[in-house]
């Protein structure tokens, strides 16, 4: 049974590199909206222009999930 996630707002942290890259694309392969957070601003951008002009809906925030206050 696929799950159908079309449509669907994912968060991805960790987004710039390594596993949480990997999963921003395969989201985006899926066709969800996505919120990429990463500390990395260059790659995260890079990341999201790349996806954006694939017709993804994409957010970016730079944020070090690390830094309590930071995500509150």
């Amino acid at each position: 049974m696929a799950l159908d996630l079309h449509g669907r707002c994912v968060l991805v942290t960790g987004a710039s590199s390594g596993i949480g890259r990997a999963c921003a694309e395969a989201f985006a392969g899926l066709g969800c909206r996505l919120i990429l957070l990463a500390r990395r601003a260059d790659r995260l951008e890079t990341l999201a222009a790349a996806l954006g002009s694939g017709g993804v809906e994409v957010l970016t925030a730079v944020l070090d999930v690390r830094d309590r206050r930071a995500v509150e």
